[in-house]
């Protein structure tokens, strides 16, 4: 799905700007906060509305193909967010209102509610929210330079205490080429916390023990992406990346591989969990896998991570220890 592109909507007597005041340098707004901006009118001749007004709207949107059998279906959904409008000027019944030739400018502002998601784009779904203006004169009502505005819901870590807490794991598997077993492997992990931001590292501690009689091929740690695209309950369509992840070499029987510190950092350009969205779900795992020669992968850890945008409160890191 493209991303809307940015558009200029040129009068036939002038042309129409909206400038966004942001305090943020990546020009975005906070949800529960104020988007404020500027609407400039440059006119060539005089322009007679019978209403001028400013809109901020906020939506989210779904659709895929999907496929059943050799039938073929478009999916998707919408779900409406904020609808919010200032109305420059309106008039009561047939009047209207001229503005003559030359610049007019107008300052407005919105308060976003606190329980809008934050902006996004994926391949099968976004969520947007566009500033526009309306102008509606006797033959039509024109909308005039569509702004995008990128909203950030701000997800604070430190809400849930659980996500500045260390944890550890440990878990043991069978290995082998069915139906012969071929003995153990078996992990202990820890990471100092489970919820992150973009742009942090997780640093991992553990140990993976070859118990059995074949050679891992490698043992991977990586944190993936799952996004839910949703209709309704009944309906949906999922994706699956991997963000970032760490490879070791060879474990030959009854020897360890050793994870002393390796860190993986975070991209900065990474959604956060999405909240107050039904159609859109986005969620983040660690995952510790291994590739067994001339057998399978196997999944030894799998731990819900919590993606924000306001840091937990870092644990004391504890070293790891047998």
């Amino acid at each position: 799905m493209k991303k809307a592109e940015t558009v200029r909507s040129i009068l036939k007597n002038g042309e129409c700007k909206i400038q966004l005041l942001s305090k943020r340098e990546d020009g975005s707004f906070n949800a529960g906060g104020k988007v404020d901006a500027i609407v400039r009118l440059k006119l060539e001749e005089p322009l007679s509305v019978r209403a001028l007004i400013i809109k901020l709207h906020g939506y989210a949107k779904t659709d895929w193909n999907d496929s059943v059998g050799p039938n073929s279906f478009r999916r998707g959904g919408r779900q409406e967010i904020v609808n919010l409008e200032t109305k420059l000027f309106k008039a009561m019944s047939s009047g209207v209102k001229t503005y003559g030739i030359g610049p007019h400018e107008f300052r407005v502002r919105f308060d976003l509610p606190q329980n809008v998601p934050s902006s996004f784009e994926g391949s099968n779904g976004f969520i947007r929210y566009i500033l526009y203006a309306l102008a509606v004169t006797d033959q039509k009502t024109e909308m005039l330079d569509p702004t995008n505005v990128h909203v950030i819901c701000p997800l604070d870590l430190n809400f849930d205490p659980i996500n500045g807490m260390p944890w550890n794991r440990s878990e043991s598997r069978d290995v082998g080429l069915f139906p012969c077993i071929a003995g153990k492997v078996s992990m202990t992990f820890q990471v100092d916390k489970r919820g992150f931001c973009p742009g942090e590292t997780i640093s991992l501690f553990g140990q993976i023990h070859n118990n059995s009689r074949m050679v891992i091929s490698y043992s991977k740690c990586s944190v993936v992406q799952r996004i839910r695209y949703l209709q309704d309950k009944w309906h949906d369509h999922k994706e699956k990346k991997t963000i970032v992840s760490i490879k070791h070499d060879s474990t030959f029987p009854g020897s360890t591989d050793s994870w002393n510190g390796e860190e993986l950092k975070i991209p900065n350009d990474v959604t956060t969990n999405l909240d107050h969205c039904r159609l859109i779900q986005v969620k983040y795992t660690l995952k510790l896998e291994i590739k067994v020669r001339f057998a399978k992968t196997y999944e030894l850890l799998s731990v819900v991570l919590r993606m924000g945008n306001v840091p937990a409160t870092k644990a004391s890191r504890m070293p790891f220890r047998m």
